[in-house]
C-alpha cells in the first residue's frame, strides 16, 4: 500500500495566522463562518506559495508588483487617469472570465485575475466581495478606491482586510456546498447534507473551496473531498 503523504502547515504560515488571530475571529463572526476555516485557508495559501520554492513565489510577487505599477502609470497619462478607474474598467471587462488552476493565458489577458498578497486573493474576486458587502466597515474605504484595495491586498498591511475577504469568500463557499451537496432541484437536501457534516469536514471543504475556487469545482468531473 502506498504511503499517504500529509503535508503539514509550514511554521511561517502558522506564525502569520497567529499574528492576525484577532482579525480572523472578528471576520469569522461577522460572516458566520468558522475561525478555524479562515485560519486554515490562509495557512494553506501560505503553504502553496512556498511549495514550489522561492522562484515561483518571487515570480508571483513580481507579477503583482508589475500589475500595480501598470495601473499607477495611468496617472502619468494625458489627461491623467485615476488608477481606480482603470481597475474598474478591467473589472467590468473581466466579468465572466475565470482563471482555473494555472492557465497562463487568462492571467496575461486579464491580470486582474492574478493572485495577490499573502492570502493569494484575486483582485477581481476582492472587488466583487467589496461591492457586495458595502455595509462591512472594513470594506467601506475601498468601495470607490480599487487601487487602494489592490495595494493593501498585495502588501497584506491591512490584516482585517485580508481576514474579512477570506471570511466573506468562505461564506460564499458555505452557500456553494449547501447547494451542490444535494440535488439542484431540492436545495434543502444540500443544506441538510452540509449541516450533517462535522465541523472538521466543513472546514476542510471550505479550505478546498478557497484553494481551488468555485469555477474549478463546477467543472465536469470535479471531485469534492469530504
Amino acid at each position: 500500500m502506498a504511503d499517504i503523504q500529509i503535508r503539514p502547515f509550514l511554521p511561517s504560515g502558522l506564525d502569520y495566522v497567529a499574528s492576525m488571530s484577532t482579525q480572523i475571529i472578528a471576520a469569522a463572526n461577522y460572516y458566520g463562518v468558522s475561525p478555524e476555516a479562515v485560519a486554515g485557508a490562509i495557512a494553506l495559501e501560505q503553504n502553496n506559495a512556498q511549495q514550489f520554492g522561492n522562484l515561483k513565489l518571487g515570480a508571483s510577487l513580481l507579477a503583482a508588483d508589475y500589475i500595480l505599477s501598470t495601473y499607477f502609470s495611468s496617472t502619468m497619462a494625458y489627461p491623467p487617469i485615476d488608477p481606480s478607474t482603470s481597475i474598474a474598467r478591467d473589472y467590468v471587462n473581466s466579468i465572466g472570465s475565470v482563471n482555473i488552476g494555472s492557465q497562463p493565458g487568462s492571467k496575461l489577458l486579464n491580470p486582474i485575475l492574478d493572485d495577490m498578497g499573502p492570502a493569494g486573493f484575486k483582485l477581481q474576486l476582492a472587488i466583487q466581495i467589496v461591492l457586495n458587502n458595502q455595509s462591512d466597515p472594513t470594506f467601506a474605504p475601498y468601495v470607490n478606491n480599487f487601487y487602494g484595495l489592490a495595494v493593501d491586498l498585495n502588501s497584506g498591511s491591512n490584516l482585517q482586510l485580508t481576514a474579512s475577504l477570506v471570511a466573506a469568500n468562505l461564506q460564499l463557499g458555505t452557500q456553494f456546498f449547501q447547494t451542490h451537496l444535494g440535488p439542484l432541484d431540492n436545495p434543502q437536501d444540500g443544506a441538510d447534507a452540509w449541516n450533517a457534516l462535522g465541523s472538521s469536514q466543513q472546514n476542510a471543504l471550505l479550505d478546498q473551496y478557497y484553494n481551488q475556487g468555485q469555477p474549478f469545482l463546477l467543472q465536469p468531473g470535479a471531485t469534492i473531498s469530504r
